[in-house]
């Protein structure tokens, strides 16, 4: 393995750990950077993809929200993801805030 790649594999994990540590803090900002993180990782790394998952299931409906749309973009655990993110749009329909976003 060349030096390039291999250095790019550390930067993956340290972007990775942060990530993960991010998440457990309590103040949104942070957890939302983390979240951020996971997004970059997911579609090189199953852990990342495996964490946005647990994520869905997160006491804050905005964490739920962005890891839904983070799984989408890899095209990951639909069976989770796309219930939070059809749920945000009933959500949005019901308070009149979708009809800019939808056609």
């Amino acid at each position: 393995m060349n030096n390039c790649h291999q250095d790019r594999r550390v930067l993956d994990k340290e972007v990775l750990f942060e990530a993960m540590r991010c998440l457990n803090d309590s103040d949104y900002e942070i957890r939302s950077k983390g979240l951020v993180g996971l997004r970059e990782q997911s579609k090189n790394s199953e852990l990342a993809r495996g964490k946005l998952r647990e994520l869905i299931y997160d006491s804050d409906g905005c964490m739920r929200i962005l890891a839904a749309e983070a799984l989408s973009i890899t095209q990951s655990h639909p069976s989770d993801a796309i219930p939070v993110l059809e749920a945000a749009l009933e959500v949005g329909r019901e308070m009149d805030i979708t009809a800019e976003i939808e056609p």
